[in-house]
């Protein structure tokens, strides 16, 4: 498990205090640890790819 949790926090944006606050809860929650960022390039790219030239 240890190793799981040294991946994760090599993440841009991962939030250990998310990690933290979810071991202590006794309740069943969601909590966010990360999210995936969206690269804009990729974005326009894929816009560009759906675009009808004629």
């Amino acid at each position: 498990m240890s190793r799981l949790i040294e991946r994760l926090q090599t993440l841009p944006g991962f939030d250990n205090r998310a990690v933290i606050e979810a071991m202590a809860s006794v309740n069943n929650r969601l909590f966010l640890c990360w999210q995936r960022q969206q690269h804009i390039e990729t974005d326009l790219q894929g816009d560009a790819r759906n675009e009808v030239v004629s």
